[in-house]
This record gives C-alpha cells, sequence and structure tokens, in this order.
C-alpha cells in the first residue's frame, strides 16, 4: 500500500515576508520613496493583472502577456533545439571515438569557463539585437549539460 506524500508548510516561513510587505505598505504609502522608484503593492498589483488580461489599458503592454509568452516559449524551444542537436551529436562522439574527444572536448572545455553573461556583448555584435541572440545564449547555456550527460553516457 502506497502512502500519501503528505508537505508540511511551516508557518513561520510566512513571517519574514509579511513583515517585508508591511513595511513597503509603510515606506510607499507615507512618501518616504518616490511612487517612481518604488511603486505601492497595489499599483503592483493593478499594472501586473492589466499586463496579463488587459482590463485597465493601464500601460502600452496591457493584456500582452500571453503573446510575449508564447515568443519566449519558442525562443526556449528553439534554443534548447539546437543545443540538443549539438549537444547529442558532439557529445555521442566524443563518448564513442577518443581520437573525437582529444580534438573536441578541450575546446568544449574551454568555452565552457566563460559565464553566459560575458557572450552577450559577442553574441550582440555577431547577431545584433533580437531573436538570434536571445536563441543563441539559450542554446549556449543548454548545450554544456547536454554534451556532457551524452558524452558521459556514451
Amino acid at each position: 500500500m502506497m502512502k500519501k506524500l503528505r508537505v508540511k508548510i511551516d508557518p513561520l516561513g510566512f513571517v519574514l515576508p509579511g513583515i517585508l510587505i508591511v513595511i513597503w505598505y509603510f515606506v510607499t504609502g507615507s512618501d518616504i520613496v518616490a511612487p517612481y522608484l518604488l511603486p505601492s503593492p497595489e499599483k503592483l498589483l493593478r499594472v501586473m493583472v492589466d499586463f496579463i488580461f488587459g482590463w485597465g489599458k493601464l500601460t502600452v503592454y496591457s493584456g500582452t502577456f500571453f503573446e510575449n509568452l508564447m515568443q519566449s516559449c519558442m525562443r526556449v524551444a528553439a534554443g534548447f533545439a539546437l543545443a540538443a542537436f549539438l549537444g547529442l551529436t558532439l557529445g555521442f562522439a566524443t563518448g564513442r571515438k577518443i581520437l573525437i574527444k582529444r580534438i573536441v572536448d578541450p575546446a568544449v572545455n574551454l568555452i565552457r569557463t566563460m559565464p553566459g553573461i560575458g557572450w552577450m556583448p559577442l553574441a550582440m555584435v555577431w547577431f545584433g539585437v533580437g531573436e538570434k541572440t536571445a536563441i543563441f545564449l539559450i542554446a549556449l547555456a543548454a548545450f554544456f549539460p547536454v554534451y556532457i550527460n551524452a558524452a558521459h553516457g556514451a
């Protein structure tokens, strides 16, 4: 017989976020901080709901959440597909043939040492600002785990 998995939530975990929200209300309500630097929680919630559903037409981005979500999902899918293709191909090749590993592995590990954000300026020069840069950076981030696991698996 299988036991039910119960997750117990510790109510003390809500204390600090609650305190921070109360401080946020106080700071924005008493004009200690300018509203353009820190908007009130109510305004943030209104703009967030407007961004998702577009009911209030508060900003030029009203109701564009799902469109933006779909574009982001397409970028991630394209980047991961590219990373999966290259990572699996090179990973299997290096895992099966020692000569290919000796040729490819040092270059891959050299590239892997550079942080992902460090590639951004170079990617912007190569691809410009836009979709190609985003897809490249996503593919780069996903490539190394796929490559390493495919090489070890092969």
